[in-house]
């Protein structure tokens, strides 16, 4: 079935080369796609580029910024990222955004932790988006049970597709999300090709997407 090997996309940023290498072998190992980075710097060029769908950092990153400062950047740019901070410090749990999840570095021994947090940081709430500009139309969790592809998005990507079912263009999706005008543009690519409806003559990919949205929730969506 279309979609149905999708993974999780991961940007992981660790400036220890071992503890690099450890933890994207260990990711790859279940599933996850990983894009890497030493630090900040090659982390932001990897988000001007890429639509990540969680930001795995560790907090000290050899130079500035750090990960929490590049996690706050990442959060500006595309409010839908989930975040996981990497460190061997509980107390910068404190300093984290909002709905972050912390790993000790103790328990990377354990990659099922680290999974099973970047799974909770993918699915947390992500309603960031201005009050009062909630969208017309949304995606229930039970009609997602219905279409391995649907069930497989992101709340944010899921509302993406909303807004894009409702008619809404990349601005307007931008502005009712509070993300970047670019962010979305990637979001809104990763989605087509993920529905694979990507770069398919003579079609028109928002209408396809719109159609597949509107037969799995239908009116109740509305």
């Amino acid at each position: 079935m279309p979609g149905a090997t999708w993974a999780r996309r991961v940007l992981l940023v660790e400036d220890q080369r071992i503890m690099r290498v450890l933890v994207a072998e260990s990711l790859r190992h279940r599933g996850f796609e990983l894009d890497v980075a030493a630090d900040a710097v090659q982390a932001l060029q990897v988000l001007d580029t890429a639509d990540p769908d969680v930001l795995v950092t560790d907090v000290e990153l050899g130079s500035r910024p750090d990960g929490l400062e590049l996690a706050l950047i990442a959060r500006a740019a595309s409010p839908g990222i989930g975040i996981v901070v990497l460190s061997n410090y509980a107390a910068v749990a404190e300093r984290m955004p909002s709905g972050a999840e912390f790993v000790d570095k103790a328990e990377l021994h354990d990659p099922d932790e680290l999974a099973a947090a970047i799974e909770r940081a993918v699915r947390g709430p992500r309603a960031r988006g201005r009050a009062g500009r909630a969208p017309q139309r949304t995606a229930p969790e039970s009609a997602a049970s219905q279409d391995p592809v649907v069930a497989s998005l992101t709340p944010h990507q899921r509302r993406v597709l909303a807004l894009i079912a409702a008619g809404l263009s990349n601005a307007e999706i931008a502005d009712r999300t509070d993300s970047t005008l670019r962010a979305v543009e990637r979001t809104v690519s990763r989605l087509f090709t993920r529905l694979e409806i990507a770069n398919v003559p003579a079609v028109n990919p928002r209408v396809i997407a719109a159609n597949r949205f509107n037969r799995h929730f239908g009116p109740a969506a509305t």
